[in-house]
């Protein structure tokens, strides 16, 4: 029956394999009866089926997060999407009509402060006196907000004309402002003319395609599985057209006087040889204001896009699971490595030495092929 111990005269509670017992009685007649309990059997069945249940739980919050980044990823793929509104002059806020009661208010109280508050006659006349000058107050604060208002407007009305202008600080610091909030860090860096020069920095492969996506068994049960190396390369190249097609899109909407714009992709990573940070280049190329007029973006692929409208060069080169981007040897222009050396020496990179030539744009993209 097992160990067990005294509760009262002829009745003790023992322990057992089948749970907790009493025995009722003395001498050679005595009852038993057990409580509750059972055999151990049942408790390991509902261990495991707990653990089963955290198992499940753990399971499909696993497939929940890695839906998560999926969505995150298509977000990065559809930022062309997004319609900026087009810059336009701007007309200062109309101010508040001024409140006699509040100038009253600060009348009587700037009339009475070095009055003592028991002289009660005093500040009485000092109160009628403040309220003689009630009206020509309002009429002082009225002028005041009126021309508060003129020099905003002639504030606001120079800096559209030097936007129109092309004035390239006016231009550039309604750039760099418009793209504080861009998911891809992106700089105006010059200003000449109908044309702006724009520097995207990219990121690497991993940091920007999970390497796992949310799948689908057979059976349709939710489950993960590894991506193909084609899979992410392509991602990664539509991901990237999308961003530089959404920036110069922005551009042309803030800066109506600018009709071209110099797109410059650059990833920065790291040499392991050499130990050290490098800036590589991706992309250079200009996309003109009349190739993005009146295209519906919902309705084409980012990468296609890009590569049959803008005009110069990209990183491209392999096909399926080999496709990738490399960066671009500038070693044949010595303008284009003096822009991406300056760029290089602002990071505290350097410019690698050699990569290839990559794929001269315009091309024409057959999608599906």
């Amino acid at each position: 029956m097992g160990l067990g111990f005294r509760v009262g005269r002829g009745v003790r509670v023992y322990g057992g394999s089948r749970g907790l017992g009493v025995s009722f009685g003395a001498g050679p007649v005595r009852y038993y009866t057990r409580l509750g309990g059972g055999r151990r059997g049942s408790a390991r069945a509902s261990v495991a089926a707990y653990q089963r249940e955290v198992r499940q739980a753990q399971r499909q919050e696993e497939i929940q997060a890695v839906l998560d980044l999926d969505s995150q990823l298509l977000a990065l793929c559809q930022a062309h999407w997004e319609d900026f509104e087009e810059a336009r002059q701007q007309t200062a806020p109309t101010p508040p009509p001024v409140d006699p009661r509040e100038v009253r208010k600060r009348l009587e109280a700037e009339a009475t402060a070095a009055i003592s508050t028991f002289k009660f006659g005093e500040r009485r006349a000092a109160k009628r006196q403040a309220l003689e000058r009630l009206d020509q107050e309002v009429r002082t604060a009225e002028e005041r907000r009126k021309n508060d208002t003129q020099q905003l407007q002639a504030q606001l009305d120079d800096q559209w004309h030097r936007l129109q202008a092309s004035d390239p600080p006016t231009v550039l610091a309604a750039l760099e402002s418009a793209f504080a909030d861009n998911e891809a860090p992106a700089a105006p860096v010059s200003c000449r003319g109908e044309r702006v020069d724009i520097v995207v920095r990219w990121s690497a492969i991993d940091e920007v395609v999970p390497e796992r996506k949310a799948a689908l068994t057979p059976s349709g049960q939710p489950t993960i599985r590894k991506r193909s190396k084609t899979e992410q390369a392509e991602f990664y190249l539509e991901a990237l057209s999308s961003h530089l097609l959404a920036t110069a899109k922005e551009a042309f909407a803030i800066a109506p006087a600018i009709n071209e714009v110099g797109l410059a992709a650059v990833r920065a990573g790291r040499d392991v040889a050499r130990g050290d940070d490098i800036l590589e280049t991706l992309l250079l190329g200009t996309l003109r204001r009349n190739q993005v007029e009146g295209i519906r973006w919902a309705n084409v692929v980012s990468t296609a896009a890009l590569l049959e409208t803008v005009t110069g060069r990209v990183g491209l080169r392999g096909k399926g699971a080999n496709k990738s981007l490399f960066n671009l040897d500038l070693s044949e222009d010595s303008e284009e490595r003096a822009f991406v050396s300056e760029l290089a020496n602002g990071l505290q990179t350097r410019v690698p030495e050699g990569g290839i030539a990559g794929l001269a744009l315009p091309v024409h993209v057959v999608v599906g092929s």
